[in-house]
């Protein structure tokens, strides 16, 4: 049997694993994963425990972890924003860890939980490239991909935009930001579909309002399951700070 904690940040959801407590690594876990039926029972809402997101993580010294995470169909993410905050209270609430860092391939993020908010510092720095195909759009790299799309109004229908995105890019995250007397956006993420949230993708979204002038160095960013406040500090690095909820602690057989 396997221990895992169902979280969620903003209504964006997770099956969180962590791999010491569970006594396997990384590569015994991807083996797991890459079965599509365990991939299954953790991931679906009809038949397994449901998530848009399954997260694993290690300790590599007292204050530092590297995290992983997968999509619903087994594909690796790079980076999860929503999760990262997820992992940061867990840590808090299962090893009285306030503030921690969390490694994702090559980045290093700070965290930390504060009057019932977690807060994670970005400090890579952003590649945002206009997309000459599309009116408004930009091409961000924050470590994962996003298009992010300026408009004026709330979006209908998200199958004429991703068919039109598909014909350049073949599987990408895309964010769909407009203002109505605040900032909101829709998501369309890579491996899952439309989601309530994307921690990364708000992140994508505010480097281009900043770059564009469209804000100064701080918004709130409302996506349809919650809010999440960013903020850009004096050497450039973006604080996010938003909800995250652990929700259950339960196992599961993993065969």
């Amino acid at each position: 049997m396997y221990i895992f904690y169902k979280s969620h940040s903003l209504s964006n959801d997770f099956v969180i694993f962590d791999l010491n407590e569970n006594a396997i690594t990384k590569k015994e876990f991807d083996q797991l994963i890459a079965n599509r039926k365990i991939l299954h029972k953790i991931s679906n809402r009809y038949t397994g425990i449901g998530c848009d997101t399954i997260i694993a993580f290690e300790k590599i010294d007292m204050l530092t972890f590297k995290a992983y995470f997968w999509n619903m169909n087994g594909s690796e993410a790079k980076l999860c924003g929503n999760g990262l905050r997820c992992i940061a209270l867990l840590l808090q609430q299962t090893r009285q860890l306030n503030k921690v860092k969390i490694k994702v391939e090559n980045f290093v993020f700070e965290a930390s939980c504060e009057k019932g908010k977690v807060k994670v510092k970005y400090q890579n720095q952003a590649l945002i490239r206009k997309v000459l195909t599309l009116t408004d759009a930009y091409h961000v790299d924050v470590g994962n991909e996003h298009i992010v799309l300026l408009r004026n109004e709330k979006l209908t229908d998200w199958h004429f935009i991703i068919e039109k995105i598909r014909q350049n890019f073949d599987d990408i995250n895309v964010m769909w930001i407009y203002f109505d007397e605040q900032w909101k956006m829709q998501i369309f993420e890579r491996g899952v579909g439309v989601t309530q949230a994307c921690g990364s993708g708000a992140l994508a979204a505010f480097n281009v309002l900043i770059q564009l002038n469209y804000v100064q160095n701080e918004c709130e960013i409302i996506m349809q399951g919650g809010i999440l406040h960013m903020k850009q500090e004096h050497d450039k690095s973006i604080v996010q700070t938003g909800h995250a909820c652990i929700v259950y602690k339960g196992e599961i057989e993993l065969i």
